[in-house]
């Protein structure tokens, strides 16, 4: 607790100085970016908002279906809250997944209205930032119920465009199609929200994702217009969503609006215990940290980027290949492949088959390994004693096959049509 004391207090402090600031650059009509870093406060505002939220928590969880909400703000803020070896995250994240596995025993499809109408988009927006795939949460494909949704609660998001469009970023996030049907509806009456701001921000993001141009660009103006004309009127979750929306649209000349919906955001804070509440953490923390929900599809999980940076950094090798058709065609052919270190000489055959259109091969499997068949249209004749050799580039046979032997950078290979 007095950790928190001490983080409001500097909160406090860094406001009054930007607020300070504020007024002496109108003025004096000059800039004074050493107090005016609204990075440090958005950092501080972040901070102890996230303490809010997690203080709230009853037994590492937040409450039947806010989970998913909680922890989309704590993400989506700072990347590196959730870490398998902290357990003080790791907990409430497996919460979230034993909430989800609960209603799924039940109601293996989600079809329960208080699932079905975008609750369920919210718990894979949730699951994809905390590095789950959601087609596959324990053999439960989440995606696909995320579709049968679109289907069942067709009227209910005619009249709920909000709703629906927590759907479509989820699925859309995923690289999902989301039907003709719901894609009309997302773009039906461009510049009618049912809903205001509020509707037109989350329809602002989906057709982002979506590259829905009209209807983006409807949505834009709308918001904007009504900003610009009667913020003040406007709650922090409306506010949050709108930051997050004109963000992710990478809107231009907003700068404004954006500028004093974050302040705005971050004195509730300091005034409030908001972020107690995870509906306002989800709005609010991202907005914060510059994020939106469509971030959820650009989150780098510890295990992919271990695996990509391994692909990009093995090692190249260069193999030599000639092959010689002293019996038949009275050809000679000779390429430089790049395989990667660690390939067997098959392999390396296959992708350099697969990369050009002048080399081809056949082989079989033998109780010696694969053994080479054909290579460009010129096939054994066991009959009359004619075969493939496989020499080293001093015209030694290799001791092994193609499937057990591994190249080194630099070594050749002759596949020699031979008569024995």
């Amino acid at each position: 607790m007095a950790g928190f004391n001490i983080l409001l207090i500097v909160l406090q402090v860094i406001n009054g100085v930007t607020s300070f600031s504020s007024r002496a650059s109108a003025n004096t009509r000059q800039s004074l970016p050493f107090y005016n870093n609204r990075h440090l406060l958005d950092i501080a505002a972040i901070q102890t908002g996230s303490y809010q939220l997690l203080r709230a928590r009853s037994e590492w969880q937040w409450g039947p279906r806010s989970n998913a909400e909680a922890i989309l703000g704590l993400t989506l803020a700072n990347k590196r809250w959730y870490q398998k070896n902290n357990a003080a995250t790791y907990i409430s994240v497996k919460a979230m997944e034993l909430e989800l596995l609960a209603q799924l025993s039940v109601d293996k499809r989600l079809k329960d209205k208080n699932w079905s109408k975008g609750k369920l988009a919210q718990y894979v927006t949730a699951l994809q930032l905390t590095c789950h795939n959601p087609s596959k949460f324990y053999r439960h494909n989440l995606l696909r119920h995320l579709k049968g949704h679109l289907k069942i609660s067709e009227e209910d998001f005619r009249n709920n465009r909000f709703a629906l469009s927590w759907v479509v970023i989820a699925l859309c996030n995923n690289q999902k199609d989301i039907g003709n049907t719901s894609l009309a509806i997302i773009n039906d009456h461009p510049g009618e929200y049912k809903f205001g701001v509020d509707e037109a921000s989350m329809i602002l993001m989906a057709t982002t994702c979506l590259k829905e141009l009209e209807a983006k660009s409807a949505a834009e103006d709308f918001i904007v217009e009504e900003m610009r004309a009667n913020m003040s009127q406007y709650n922090e979750f409306t506010k949050g969503l709108v930051v997050q929306a004109l963000t992710a649209a990478k809107t231009e000349k907003v700068g404004d609006i954006i500028n004093i919906a974050r302040s705005d955001l971050r004195q509730a804070i300091l005034r409030t215990t908001l972020l107690e509440l995870p509906g306002a953490a989800s709005h609010v923390l991202p907005a914060l940290a510059k994020k939106s929900y469509l971030d959820a599809s650009k989150v780098v999980c510890p295990e992919k980027a271990k695996m990509k940076t391994k692909l990009k950094t093995a090692a190249k090798i260069t193999v030599g290949i000639d092959v010689i058709d002293d019996i038949i065609g009275n050809t000679t052919d000779s390429w430089n492949v790049t395989t990667r270190k660690g390939s067997d000489l098959l392999t390396t055959m296959q992708l350099f088959q697969k990369r050009s259109k002048n080399f081809r091969f056949k082989s079989t499997q033998t109780s010696f390994g694969r053994s080479i068949i054909s290579i460009n249209g010129v096939a054994q004749d066991i009959g009359n004693k004619i075969f493939w050799r496989i020499e080293d580039r001093t015209g030694v046979p290799l001791a092994n096959g193609v499937s057990r032997t591994i190249p080194k950078d630099g070594d050749s290979y002759i596949f020699r049509l031979s008569k024995f």
